[in-house]
C-alpha cells in the first residue's frame, strides 16, 4: 500500500493528465477549424480581388492615409510573431505535461491562425455565418458539450486529491465530503445545458445493456463477496454524520445522483459519445456510434480502465470493454447510460448494505 500522500500525489497527476488529455481534444479541434476557416476566407478573397482587377493591370496595394499601412504591416508582422511564439510555447509544455489522449497526428492539427484577426481587432465570429459555409458553429459546441462535463468532473476529483490531508481540520481531512456534492451539481447544471447536444435516443436492446449491467456489478463485488478477499471499508462513510439526519440523507441522495445518474452520464458521453469515435476520426460527429476500430477499442479501454483507482484496475478495463461491446451492439449511447447506471445503482446499495466504503 502507497502512503497516503503518494496515492493522492498520484491521483492528481492521473487526474490532471487526463483534464489536460480532454482540454487539448478541445484546442486540437477548435485549431482545426480556424486554420480551415482562415483557408477558406483567404481564398475568397484572393478570387474576389481577381474578379475586380482589370485585364493586365498591375497588382496594388489597398491605399491608406498617411501612415497607416505602414503601420498596419507592422501590426501583421507583430501579430504573427506573437502567434508563432504562443504556438511554440504551447507545443513545448504539452510535450513535458500532456501525452495522454494524444497523438502526432492530432497535435499537427493545432494551428495558430493571425490571420483570423483583423487589424481592428474583430475576431473570425464578426465574418458571420457564411465566411466558412464548411464549419458550422454547432460542431465545436458539441465538442464543448461532450469534453466539459467530464473535464470538470476530472479537475475538481483532482482539487479533493490534493487537497485530502490526514489529520487537518475536516474540510481537508475529508474533502470529498463537499467535493462530490460539488461535483454532482455543477456537472449536472452543464449536462442539463448541453442537453439538446446529445444524441439520446430511446434505449436500444435494453435486456442486453441490463445485462451487462448486472454482470459488470458481480464482477466488481466479487472478490470480496464471493473469492474470501479483505473487506474495502476505509473510505467515504456517510455513517459518520449519522447525528444529524438531515445532513445524513441529504450526502446519501447527492452520493446516489452522482454514481447513478451524472457518473453514468458523464462518463459514457465521454468516453463511449466522444473519444470511441474521436480517435476513428477527428470530426466524431460524422462516425456513426458503435463503429469499432482496434485503436479506439483499446485507448477507451485503458483510459475508462485507468482512470480508476489502482486497486480497482483489473475490473475497471473488464468494464471498459463490456461497456464498449454495448456500445457496438447497441449502436445506442443511451444503452450504455442505462448498463452503466444499472452496475452503479446496484453497487452503492450493496456498499451501503456491507458497509465497504471503499468501493465508492
Amino acid at each position: 500500500m502507497l502512503p497516503v500522500r503518494l496515492r493522492a500525489a498520484f491521483s492528481l497527476t492521473t487526474a490532471l493528465n487526463l483534464a489536460g488529455g480532454a482540454f487539448f481534444a478541445v484546442l486540437t479541434r477548435l485549431g482545426h477549424e480556424i486554420k480551415v476557416c482562415d483557408e477558406r476566407a483567404e481564398d475568397d478573397e484572393n478570387k474576389k480581388k481577381e474578379t475586380q482587377r482589370a485585364p493586365g493591370a498591375a497588382p496594388h496595394l489597398p491605399l491608406l492615409p498617411g501612415g497607416a499601412f505602414h503601420d498596419q504591416f507592422q501590426l501583421e508582422r507583430f501579430r504573427e510573431r506573437i502567434g508563432i511564439a504562443l504556438s511554440l510555447r504551447f507545443s513545448f509544455f504539452w510535450s513535458r505535461h500532456g501525452r495522454i489522449f494524444t497523438s502526432p497526428g492530432l497535435r499537427r492539427n493545432l494551428v495558430y491562425c493571425p490571420r483570423n484577426f483583423t487589424a481592428a481587432g474583430a475576431s473570425l465570429a464578426s465574418l458571420g455565418p457564411m465566411a466558412c459555409p464548411a464549419i458550422s458553429a454547432p460542431d465545436s459546441r458539441k465538442l464543448v458539450a461532450y469534453v466539459a462535463p467530464m473535464l470538470l468532473f476530472v479537475l475538481l476529483l483532482g482539487m479533493g486529491s490534493g487537497l485530502k490531508t490526514p489529520g487537518a481540520p475536516f474540510w481537508r481531512a475529508a474533502p470529498e465530503f463537499w467535493i462530490y456534492p460539488l461535483q454532482t451539481l455543477l456537472c449536472a447544471l452543464l449536462l442539463i445545458y448541453f442537453r439538446r447536444d446529445y444524441d439520446l435516443r430511446r434505449v436500444r436492446k435494453p435486456a442486453f445493456a441490463l445485462a451487462i449491467g448486472l454482470l459488470v456489478f458481480f464482477l466488481w463485488i466479487a472478490p470480496q463477496q464471493f473469492l474470501g478477499f479483505a473487506p474495502r471499508a476505509v473510505g467515504f462513510n456517510p455513517d459518520i454524520l449519522a447525528g444529524s439526519p438531515t445532513l445524513y440523507w441529504t450526502t446519501v441522495t447527492l452520493r446516489f445522483l452522482r454514481l447513478v445518474v451524472v457518473v453514468p452520464l458523464l462518463e459514457e458521453i465521454f468516453w463511449r459519445g466522444f473519444l470511441l469515435r474521436y480517435l476513428i476520426a477527428e470530426d466524431f460527429l460524422f462516425v456513426p456510434f458503435g463503429t469499432f476500430s482496434w485503436r479506439s477499442f483499446v485507448v477507451v479501454t485503458l483510459g475508462f480502465g485507468l482512470s480508476h483507482s489502482p486497486a480497482d484496475w483489473p475490473v475497471a478495463l473488464v468494464t471498459g470493454a463490456l461497456y464498449n461491446l454495448v456500445a457496438y451492439r447497441t449502436k445506442n449511447l443511451s444503452a450504455c447510460i442505462l448498463a452503466h447506471a444499472l452496475t452503479n445503482f446496484a453497487l452503492g446499495l450493496w456498499i451501503v448494505a456491507t458497509k465497504q466504503w471503499g468501493f465508492w
